[in-house]
């Protein structure tokens, strides 16, 4: 496990520099912040992508980091300690249920996958699901294996997760789901105090939607209806479910395809080639198991000479993995493949029960030298997937080093963007800095908070645009954040600055 926790957190640790910092990461740390500075509580966070308001639950997660640092840097690292976490419990969890084997594959996968770092590395509300959700899973196993009193847990969990990004609602389907299939005997005085306290958690925002969110009410309606997304945006239940195969298998390229390397970069390669061999474990891994459950006898229960994984087990894995898929096919969601992260761990613990599973499967083969290369095939596939995994990590890393970030839609790193606030400062002296998106007509930029958050770290910013300024004759330089552009690896800005 020591090994695994090294290896998790150095991926996720390193080169904090190249991390993303854009307006979605501002905005949630300036909504913190000023939870900090003014008191009382947010009643709503970021709009998502589907258009409905976020809980302001991640914000209210974030506040005792923001009171100790609001630093980018900072922040986005306990972000990462969170998902070290994440992958610890995994691996904890799996040792208690199934042994050792299965424990270091799915840590290990999780460990050094590309996307499960990638998405380990952003201050966004997606990113703290696994630390909240793997040791729900677990619960939930426990649950339906007899221990009634771990419904408190399982359910607060998941509810938090849900108030944390509005993907966590599939958590609290894929329970529900389970706990009618299965029917287990429940501590009602426990599910009623979760409920209770989820209530309590979920006021504010409640009380924002009646009083102010009539259009969310509505656009909500719509999507429970199917009607929230435009018939040609929809995904198809195919890119969906490539969405759901990449983030398992952490074909990192997949997503950011301005970023393959050329044939000619042997490592990039090898990278890229692990994320296809990731897809293939990944739909054997599941496979398997629907097999198991197919075929499996009807006893939930698994027999004590029996170290495989149990046909209620298995259920409660696929349903895991089949909720998020269904939810978004029939409500027409634009999906993006973060969304998925709401799976973790589950991807992960169905390749290592697979591979651990063809392990135990050569060691029943009587000959030696047959019996040491069966067992050699699922080290060999576990090894090549992660090895690729973190060559795919450290590649994509260092072209984000070189390109500045322009990669896709992964956007400038973060120590581009430092020197761009540094180089503002110097230009403007002693004077104030007003962000505009059209330098022509002096419009305010919408899409600069990112800037503004990272000035205001270290002086005062006057928000007010520019022509206000003009009037009170106060000295401002106009910042053109939109056309910086990069010149021989180094930032360079259009000269778009009109000191007073």
């Amino acid at each position: 496990m020591a090994l695994i926790v090294v290896v998790s957190s150095t991926l996720r640790l390193a080169r904090m520099d190249l991390v993303e910092f854009k307006s979605d990461e501002s905005g949630i740390c300036t909504i913190a912040a000023n939870m900090i500075e003014q008191g009382g509580l947010a009643t709503h966070g970021l709009v998502s992508g589907t258009g409905l308001s976020n809980f302001p639950m991640f914000a209210y997660l974030l506040v005792p980091f923001v009171a100790a640092s609001r630093e980018p840097m900072f922040l986005t690292a306990m972000i990462a300690l969170a998902n070290v976490a994440a992958v610890a419990l995994t691996y904890v969890g799996c040792a208690h249920r199934w042994g050792r084997g299965v424990a270091f594959w799915s840590a290990l996968l999780m460990s050094c996958s590309p996307l499960a770092v990638l998405y380990s590395r952003k201050i966004w509300a997606q990113d703290v699901l696994p630390v909240l959700l793997v040791p729900a899973v677990f619960g939930l196993l426990a649950l339906l294996n007899g221990e009634k009193k771990r419904i408190f847990s399982v359910v607060l969990l998941c509810g938090v997760a849900a108030m944390t990004h509005l993907s966590g609602l599939c958590a609290i389907l894929s329970v529900a789901t389970c706990l009618l299939i299965f029917r287990p005997t429940l501590c009602w005085k426990r599910l009623g105090v979760a409920v209770v306290t989820l209530a309590i958690l979920a006021s504010p925002f409640a009380y924002y939607v009646i009083s102010e969110g009539q259009d969310e009410r509505e656009l909500f309606g719509e999507y429970l209806s199917g009607r929230g997304t435009a018939e040609e945006l929809k995904p198809s239940l195919v890119q969906i479910v490539r969405h759901a195969t990449d983030i398992a298998a952490g074909n990192l390229f997949a997503v950011y395809p301005e970023a393959t390397p050329d044939d000619k970069d042997v490592w990039g390669v090898w990278g890229s080639l692990g994320g296809r061999i990731g897809r293939f474990l990944f739909a054997m891994a599941t496979l398997a198991l629907i097999v198991r459950v197919v075929l499996r006898t009807r006893s939930g229960r698994r027999k004590a000479e029996d170290s495989g994984v149990s046909k209620r087990e298995a259920s409660v894995l696929l349903v895991w993995l089949a909720i998020p898929i269904l939810v978004y096919w029939v409500t027409g969601v634009r999906v993006s493949i973060h969304y998925f992260i709401v799976t973790f761990p589950v991807p992960f613990v169905v390749m290592g029960l697979f591979l651990d599973h063809l392990r135990q499967a050569g060691r029943r083969i009587r000959d030696p030298i047959s019996s040491s290369l069966a067992q050699a095939l699922p080290v060999a596939l576990g090894l090549g997937v992660c090895i690729s995994g973190v060559v795919s990590t450290v590649t994509f890393a260092s072209q984000i080093d070189r390109s500045g970030g322009a990669a896709g839609d992964y956007g400038v790193a973060l120590k581009h963007k430092l020197d761009a606030v540094e180089y503002i400062q110097q230009r403007a002296g002693g004077a104030r800095a007003i962000l505009v998106g059209d330098f022509e007509d002096k419009s305010p930029l919408p899409g600069a908070e990112e800037f503004e958050y990272l000035l205001r770290l270290r002086e005062p910013v006057d928000k007010d645009v520019a022509d206000t300024l003009r009037e009170s004759g106060v000295p401002f330089v106009i910042v053109d954040v939109f056309r910086y552009k990069l010149t021989n690896e180094e930032l360079d800005f259009v000269d778009s600055f009109s000191p007073k």
